[in-house]
């Protein structure tokens, strides 16, 4: 089973309508940001996280925010992980 053929399928169908990028926000290691097909305002429910810094993504996506404690987690994570749960910082397990 090949799940890279999945990627991008799952999206909520309802995108935001407007991307938020700034030139002060890089795509350097820890960075979380909304994946699109193209076009940023088409962005929805997919995000990433950077592994290592990507400078060529600065400027076409929108950063959403930074892992600031786990990375050590998010280096174990491999093409066939699913991330089922999540949270931000101050809001804790529900």
């Amino acid at each position: 089973m090949s799940y890279q053929a999945y990627w991008g399928t799952g999206g909520s169908g309802q995108p935001i309508g407007v991307a938020e990028i700034s030139k002060k926000h890089t795509h350097v290691r820890g960075t979380v940001a909304m994946a699109h097909s193209g076009d940023p305002r088409y962005a929805d429910s997919q995000i990433y996280i950077m592994k290592a810094a990507s400078p060529s993504l600065d400027g076409k996506y929108t950063i959403i925010g930074q892992v600031t404690l786990g990375m050590e987690v998010v280096d174990k994570l491999q093409v066939p992980d699913i991330l089922k749960n999540a949270y931000l910082k101050g809001e804790g397990p529900k």
